[in-house]
């Protein structure tokens, strides 16, 4: 048993100092477990809750911040996780216990319990979505229980809880004796319900597009009472340039901060009390808004969506929180060198335009964006004919039609004239090595590579998967075989314009000329040998698996059908993967192989250390 407070301050080559607090609890069987699920809710379960509210948006102590349980068969733990500037470390901390203290010293209020209590059950409901959840449950209840049904008799006991079982528990266990801390900073910064059983129905995908040209994708599927809204707009890296990168990302974070008519806490709290959740996005060709919200409350999900995508009211003091939060982005990206080094290599490929820009921006540009750029942006942007919506769940797609139809029926505005990037085909190539303070060496090969819907993307995306696994010929043979190698594989990316199909390694300080000349080399033979029959065979089987799992989740069906849509593939591309893949042959293979591999016209990016 602890008897004393815990602490332990570490630092490393990070570029944010990152901290978990952690409180030992019992097991999952103990009657307190409900009550200290809520609490997590209360004080860590999305953007209304206290330590966001007040540590994050407030007080902009922290870039990330949650409270978690964790429970097993013999005993658990309750904590909280942050993100902070290694400067703010000290009042994070502070702050944070703040909030814990006044679950011991005062009563939850009753609108504050119901909304955790609704929001629990709604995530506890959503993991049942796929049969990898349900398995899961079932699997879990039986090993840490012995009771199969014993996550259906917790959410009961959650939903009747009580503000007076919360302040007893939490009196009980959140004592200074009881707790932990540990803090990894960056280098010289530390000083020392019940579901019904009726019969489901899953309908085909609806499209429409209404009189303003706004697309909507409806599909209703009522195997679980929730509805998934995904709003997606043309844009992204495709409409900037070198003067605004980073603009669509720091744009599309402050839609969720405040419309016109709400203020982002109201948002976020109204849509968590309905235990949904919502969250904008951005990427390399387009922007938007997704929501998850019960059945029951889809007129609030609806008329949510439309005022953040609508009214977004880019409130300065809003916009210069994101900013700083997106400036954060950028540092920390430096800790992440394969996806770094992969940026690297694309920037050469595409030069300062395209996708050869970096989504985040710079810092430069981030901190010169004013409210009123990100307001003509939007503006500019945010036209029904640019817009794809796609609502799938627990709906009647004719009345959601006419439900959208009067809702949209003042929205107009002209399309905007999205021009690709000029792209210039390498014709020599390319190489350039990076010092970095990491103690490890990343080495990425690139080629040019498909656009998407080409037929050619299929057989690229075969190509990458049977050289993604442990069985694959790049690691047998640079990291079995030649022990050269911590990891090895590819990545096929695709977009509007050509896209980019990298293999890359992690290696020691030493090795990376040797890498460099291995995947050379492999690239190489597989221009001239392609695959076997059985890696083929193999990558198929694979990417198969990943499609039946990804439509296990219908948000994630949602998301791609408006994508695909939005993009020119139509909504039912991805659906239509498997048969794709499917007929992908040696032969062609080979031949695409061939194509895009047997030039010498690739780019080199490295990343090593400096000493």
């Amino acid at each position: 048993k602890q008897v004393a407070f815990r602490e332990r301050l570490e630092e490393g080559p990070f570029e944010q100092a990152h901290f978990h607090f952690a409180w030992h609890v019992p097991d999952v069987r103990h009657n307190d477990i409900p009550a200290l699920d809520i609490i997590s809710m209360i004080l860590g379960g999305g953007k209304s809750s206290r330590l966001y509210r007040e540590i994050r948006d407030q007080k902009a102590l922290v870039h990330g911040v949650d409270a978690w349980t964790f429970t097993s068969a013999h005993s658990g733990l309750f904590g909280m996780s942050a993100r902070a500037d290694s400067n703010q470390l000290g009042q994070a901390r502070e702050a944070m216990l703040v909030q814990v203290d006044l679950c011991r010293e005062r009563l939850a209020k009753p609108d504050e319990l119901t909304k955790a209590i609704k929001q629990f059950t709604a995530g506890n409901l959503a993991a049942l979505r796929t049969m990898q959840g349900l398995a899961g449950d079932l699997g879990s209840n039986w090993l840490y229980t012995n009771d199969l049904h014993f996550s259906w008799k917790h959410l009961e006991s959650v939903q009747n809880t009580t503000p007076e079982e919360l302040q007893e528990v939490a009196c009980r266990y959140f004592t200074e004796a009881n707790r932990s801390l540990y803090a990894l900073a960056p280098e010289g910064t530390l000083k020392k319900r019940t579901l019904s059983t009726a019969p489901k129905t899953v309908g085909e995908t609806k499209k429409t597009v209404l009189p303003n040209g706004l697309c909507l994708l409806l599909r209703r599927d009522d195997s679980l009472p929730f509805v998934h809204f995904r709003a997606g707009i043309k844009s992204g890296l495709l409409v900037e340039t070198k003067e605004n990168n980073g603009m669509t990302r720091l744009m599309s974070k402050s839609m969720l901060k405040g419309t016109r008519q709400r203020s982002a806490e109201k948002i976020a709290s109204a849509i968590e009390s309905a235990g949904g959740h919502v969250d904008t996005f951005s990427g390399n060709n387009s922007h938007g808004v997704s929501l998850d919200i019960m059945s029951e409350d889809f007129a609030l999900g609806q008329a949510t969506l439309l005022d953040l995508l609508l009214s977004p009211a880019f409130d300065e003091r809003e916009v210069d929180r994101e900013r700083k939060s997106q400036l954060a982005a950028i540092a920390q990206q430096r800790d992440h060198l394969l996806s770094h080094t992969l940026k690297q290599g694309r920037a050469q490929l595409y030069g300062q335009s395209g996708y050869g820009l970096d989504p985040l921006g710079s810092e430069d540009l981030v901190e010169s964006f004013s409210p009123a750029q990100l307001t003509a942006q939007h503006q500019l942007l945010t036209a029904p004919g640019n817009t794809v919506i796609a609502i799938h769940g627990d709906i009647d797609p004719n009345e959601v039609e006419e439900k959208l139809l009067h809702a949209t029926s003042d929205w107009e505005a002209p399309t905007p004239e999205i021009l690709l990037p000029d792209f210039m085909r390498l014709n020599e190539p390319s190489r350039k090595v990076a010092k970095t303070q990491k103690e490890q060496s990343v080495v990425t090969l690139s080629y040019q590579g498909a656009t998407l819907g080409q037929a050619d993307q299929t057989v690229l995306d075969v190509i990458s998967e049977a050289l993604n696994d442990m069985g694959s010929r790049l690691f047998l043979r640079i990291r079995e075989e030649l022990g050269l190698a911590y990891y090895v594989g590819t990545q096929n990316f695709s977009g509007l314009m050509p896209g980019c199909f990298s293999f890359y390694a992690g290696t020691g300080a030493g090795s990376a000329s040797q890498v460099e000349k291995e995947l050379i080399a492999q690239s190489k033979r597989l221009a001239k040998e392609g695959l076997t029959a059985e890696e083929i065979n193999r990558a198929k089987a694979k990417l198969s698996g990943h499609k039946k799992i990804a439509r296990q989740e219908l948000g994630q069906v949602a998301f791609s059908a408006c994508m695909d849509e939005l993009l020119g593939l139509g909504f039912k591309h991805s659906d239509e993967e498997e048969a794709r893949v499917e007929r992908v042959t040696l032969d062609e293979v080979k031949e695409v192989a061939n194509r895009y591999f047997g030039t010498d016209n690739h780019v080199v990016a490295i990343s090593t250390p400096s000493s």
